[in-house]
């Protein structure tokens, strides 16, 4: 995509009075989103505040802001909706942070909070709170020792906080190759001697401590325990 061609979106997304053109701002962060290995992001110049994202916006905004190119359409409508839940005035705060990126040109996130419009607090807590979204997976605040808090579930494979770390990482509970991997060693660990057909010993396989000696049938009374003044039991 050509600096004229990036000219041209801008201006489309701008009619005549200098509002930011919602179809506009809209259609060039999704051409954005299937173009996006080292581009600049299209959103519109405006001027005027911008009215409460809708789910499409906002996964245009989220793009923009965690630099993924791929976040799910599901999730992001999900996401949206419930950080309204948890604030109702998040859509509208969300309207004027995709406001503030227009009106910057800023290419990136990182050229976005150099610029003078990111220095506005709310604009920030804003942008830190759909960050968290995507990266932790889930909205809200978890209270430990508590079943019920004001969280809610986004995405566990598809948060991108495990995508930094991947190639040497992975999720939580998911194995790098597939079930029961780690019983053969892998390619680069060299395998001492063994004896021969450990692998198909079982049940067969040498003792090493003997058997487990079987616990008693009946446990034994405590001596520091008081004597019962329960009367024994008779039998009927």
């Amino acid at each position: 995509m050509n600096s004229d061609h990036a000219a041209r979106r801008r201006d489309q997304a701008v009619p005549g009075d200098g509002t930011l053109d919602r179809r506009a701002f809209v259609v060039s962060g999704v051409f954005t989103l299937t173009a996006f290995a080292g581009l600049p992001w299209l959103f519109g110049r405006a001027e005027a505040a911008m009215a409460p994202v809708d789910a499409a916006t906002f996964r245009t905004l989220s793009a923009f802001l965690t630099g993924a190119a791929d976040l799910d359409p599901a999730l992001a409508e999900r996401a949206l909706a419930q950080l309204t839940t948890l604030d109702a005035d998040f859509p509208g705060n969300a309207g004027r942070l995709a406001d503030a990126v227009g009106t910057s040109d800023a290419p990136s996130v990182d050229d976005f909070l150099a610029h003078p419009a990111s220095s506005d607090q709310g604009l920030r807590d804003t942008m830190a709170t759909v960050i968290s979204a995507w990266y932790l997976g889930y909205t809200g605040t978890p209270i430990s020792l508590r079943a019920e808090d004001d969280t809610g579930f986004v995405t566990f494979t598809k948060a991108l906080m495990y995508e930094p770390t991947m190639d040497a990482t992975v999720r939580p509970t998911y194995a790098r190759a597939g079930l029961n991997y780690w019983v053969e060693p892998p390619d680069f660990v060299t395998v001492p001697p063994a004896p021969p057909g450990i692998t198909s010993w079982g049940r067969q396989s040498p003792q090493g401590v003997g058997a487990i000696p079987q616990a008693p049938s009946t446990m034994p009374e405590d001596p520091a325990a008081p004597p019962s003044s329960a009367p024994p039991a008779t039998e009927p």
